[in-house]
């Protein structure tokens, strides 16, 4: 008997039926030679399998679209009560009118806010990556010994072998600043037409979906398969970008293609919210 859920319990079961398969197994053969048959008998056609995948493949583990997916939601989560804030918090406030009459031109003060939600929002993204390379440091290094050497396919599956290369890390940083770009343009551009904090809240709470969908279908990404179109759709283009570069599989096509389109994007929204800020029906409404 073994306890459904208990890592340590369903462990022993695994290793008490391979030994009695083992000792089946030499019983049958046993037995048929002491009967004058060869036991290969029983394996008439012999099949192996060959690991086709890369090493960076299997040390990233089936679980390695997980760093998108966090660099994504945590750049969302870090950068949005400071997009809030700098815009329907200071309409609510009334410091909005005050920033605007002071000598500054509204590029700089666009710009200013936008630099201030995309650092919130690294800082946040960088805290998950520094998360998910010491969880997988300390799967491999304290909890695999305790484990025993079965769990060693289970640890691999986990990404707890991972191992990133300066290459790697330069991309997914460069990703990662893109995708936090996007986010805190995004967010300004949206959170400005709230009257209030509150209604700001309402407005950005949809926008978790805009990338929770795309990390959704990133792990399912070898099933469905993406061609290369799939590396001009913004934001699913970069999760698929950082997931190759964990995996070793970043080309230089897919990644001046990425990094072009994700520019491109982040131009037109800080365009757009540049725009509204010269607006003052958006600016002042109450």
């Amino acid at each position: 008997m073994a306890k459904e859920g208990n890592l340590r319990s369903e462990l022993n079961a695994g290793k008490l039926r391979g030994a009695i398969d083992a000792y089946r197994r030499a019983v049958v053969a046993e037995r048929l030679v002491a009967a004058g048959v060869d036991p290969a008998v029983l394996e008439p056609v012999v099949v192996r399998s060959r690991d086709a995948s890369t090493e960076a493949e299997r040390s990233s583990g089936q679980l390695a679209w997980l760093i998108p997916f966090f660099i994504a939601i945590w750049t969302l989560t870090g950068g949005q009560m400071t997009a809030i804030d700098a815009t329907a918090g200071e309409k609510e406030r009334g410091t909005l009118e005050v920033l605007l009459v002071t000598p500054v031109r509204r590029t700089e003060v666009v710009f200013g806010k936008f630099l201030a939600v995309v650092l919130f929002g690294l800082m946040a993204a960088v805290m998950a990556i520094v998360g998910f390379v010491l969880g997988g440091t300390v799967l491999r290094g304290l909890f695999l010994p305790l484990l025993g050497d079965d769990a060693s396919g289970m640890v691999a599956m986990m990404g707890g072998q991972l191992t990133v290369t300066p290459l790697t890390v330069v991309l997914l940083i460069v990703s990662a600043v893109l995708m936090a770009s996007v986010v805190a343009a995004l967010l300004m551009s949206v959170t400005l037409f709230a009257r209030s904090f509150k209604e700001a809240q309402t407005y950005v709470a949809p926008m978790s979906f805009l990338l929770i969908i795309p990390a959704i279908a990133l792990q399912f990404k070898d099933l469905i398969g993406t061609g290369s179109f799939a590396y001009w759709v913004p934001v699913y283009n970069v999760m698929i970008l950082m997931d190759d570069a964990v995996k070793g599989a970043a080309g230089l096509g897919p990644v001046l293609i990425t990094w072009g389109t994700m520019a491109v994007l982040i131009a037109l929204l800080l365009a757009f919210a540049y725009a509204n800020f010269r607006r003052e029906h958006v600016l002042f409404r109450t």
